[in-house]
């Protein structure tokens, strides 16, 4: 099989805005996402430190030391947890709902209710085949997928800095265990409503927004009902969207014995 290319979409700038939007999934597969793509199982937390390690240590990850140098012996374990629980390398779509050192909070493109949505940088420097070799992964691990992702020739939401219009330079779609390039006639056109943020018109820009707090706070009330606690986000700028006893009845299938549940 000939190796694909990407003549027809448009280069890509160093932080160009995505969107991602897709047919809604059971929490149930979600949970599966979640386990196998958030970054927070690759080491990568918050400011959150003490729920990051005692995390990390409940669920067995050998938990990095960022301040000595990682010995061969803690790489290896790291390697060995990795394989044990299936947890996938991806270059850009990767998501960001346990513990996130963003400013904006928890993000991804796969919520923890299901909702498949996505609304802003994919990240530094992209390549299509970088982007297209991350939906080769998710479309091969995950074949209930069903979404369209487009890259655009801006950043998220600065289109009044820029001197040119704001438009789709490609995007793929993933379905049925296939991704396959999109067409012109198939690019989410940059100012349809599906291109915002899913919580709401205003993103959570270097401050606290009410809007981004509703909008969490509903997802954890659709997985949790009453017993979700919604004071969480308040206290951490977002940063987190489980707490321990949340992240525990969430991934209780994937990373704990029974019998701790």
């Amino acid at each position: 099989m000939s190796k694909p290319t990407f003549k027809r979409f448009g280069k890509l700038i160093k932080w160009p805005q995505c969107v991602i939007v897709g047919e809604k999934i059971t929490i149930e597969q979600a949970k599966e996402i979640l386990s196998r793509t958030d970054i927070f199982f690759h080491g990568i937390g918050s400011n959150q430190r003490e729920f990051d390690k005692n995390i990390w240590k409940e669920i067995g990850y050998p938990a990095p030391d960022y301040s000595k140098k990682i010995e061969i012996e803690d790489w290896e374990k790291e390697q060995k947890f990795k394989k044990k629980h299936k947890i996938m390398s991806l270059d850009y779509l990767h998501n960001s709902w346990i513990s996130s050192c963003y400013i904006g909070g928890v993000h991804g493109w796969c919520n923890p209710d299901g909702t498949i949505r996505f609304w802003d940088n994919i990240g530094k420097w992209p390549e299509w085949e970088d982007v297209y070799s991350d939906c080769k992964k998710l479309a091969k691990e995950f074949p209930f997928l069903n979404f369209k992702i487009c890259l655009y020739n801006q950043e998220g939401d600065c289109e009044e800095y820029y001197d040119y219009p704001k438009e789709c330079v490609g995007g793929f779609k993933v379905e049925n265990g296939k991704v396959r390039q999109l067409k012109k006639s198939e690019y989410i056109d940059p100012h349809a409503p599906e291109t915002r943020p899913p919580f709401g018109e205003e993103a959570l820009r270097f401050k606290e927004d009410n809007a981004t707090r509703s909008y969490i706070n509903n997802k954890k009330a659709e997985i949790f009902g009453e017993n979700a606690d919604k004071n969480i986000n308040k206290t951490s700028w977002g940063e987190l969207f489980f707490n321990k006893n949340e992240f525990r009845e969430y991934f209780k299938d994937y990373y704990y014995e029974l019998s701790l549940c």
